[in-house]
């Protein structure tokens, strides 16, 4: 359903944006994945505490932020991401106030 006009959706304009988020979503994962895939970042993230020695939250976001492992808001082609959608890419689809 469209918020603004309440009109429901075509099965093909849903598949379109099921698919676009997809893909958004994909790409914020392979970034966070292709700057952090290495011996140094593995090992920190397997150790389970941050910089300062303190546990790393249970909920993935939360410690990638903690961490300092974020997506920006803004992707390669100047769009606006938003937040629920950067936490979608690593791999929590919960709203902040049940994480």
């Amino acid at each position: 359903m469209e918020e603004k006009t309440g009109e429901v959706l075509s099965a093909a304009v849903l598949s379109e944006r099921v698919v676009w988020a997809v893909d958004l979503v994909s790409g914020m994962a392979a970034d966070l994945l292709g700057t952090h895939w290495n011996t140094t970042d593995v090992d920190v993230l397997a150790s389970g505490e941050d910089a300062g020695g303190r546990k790393l939250p249970s909920n993935a976001w939360m410690a990638l932020r903690r961490l300092g492992w974020t997506v920006g808001p803004v992707d390669s082609g100047g769009m606006f991401r938003a937040a629920r959608t950067s936490r979608s890419s690593t791999g929590c689809d919960a709203c902040p106030s049940t994480c």
